[in-house]
C-alpha cells in the first residue's frame, strides 16, 4: 500500500476501531488524538511492530495500518 495525497484522509484501525485520519506520520498521529507529542509514556505499534520514538517523526501512516497506542500510566 503507499501512502495517501496529502488532502485525503487515511483509514487507519486504531486500537481496533475504522477511524479516518489527517495524519501522514507516526507523529502527526498523536498531534491529531492529541496524545503528548513528546511521546513521554507512550510506545506506537503498527502492523504489530513497535515503532521507535526515534522514527515517529518520519513513519509515514498507510492506508488500513493497525495501529495501537500504549500509555503508561502509574498506580497502586
Amino acid at each position: 500500500m503507499s501512502p495517501q495525497s496529502p488532502h485525503s484522509p487515511t483509514r487507519l484501525i486504531i486500537g481496533g476501531e475504522e477511524k479516518e485520519i489527517k495524519a501522514r506520520t507516526a507523529n502527526d498521529l498523536l498531534a491529531e488524538l492529541r496524545l503528548p507529542e513528546d511521546g513521554r509514556g507512550i510506545a506506537i505499534a503498527i502492523n504489530d511492530s513497535v515503532v521507535p520514538k526515534s522514527r515517529w517523526r518520519e513513519h509515514a501512516l498507510m492506508e488500513g495500518d493497525r495501529i495501537e497506542i500504549v500509555r503508561a500510566t502509574q498506580g497502586g
